[in-house]
């Protein structure tokens, strides 16, 4: 899913995971928006709705780790 470019879009982003995950998705992969928003959609599907998330980076290799190692994704992809 993409992330909103701005705070205000976090509640239908996050809605929109919910459904995907109540339709039966086993994934959240969320790129896109800026690096906060990507992150918070990521830790709301995480520790509201207990998905498994992918966060697509642009970022550092240490940002990278960072997000996995204080729980904000559980995996990290990387966008070119």
């Amino acid at each position: 899913m993409t992330a909103p470019d701005t705070e205000a879009g976090l509640g239908r982003a996050v809605g929109d995971a919910a459904r995907g995950l109540a339709a039966g998705a086993c994934l959240v992969a969320v790129s896109g928006g800026t690096a906060l928003t990507r992150r918070l959609v990521s830790e709301a599907a995480r520790l509201e709705h207990g998905a498994v998330t992918l966060l697509v980076e642009d970022g550092s290799d240490d940002a990278a780790r960072t997000a996995i190692l204080s729980g904000r994704a559980d995996l990290i992809g990387r966008s070119h």
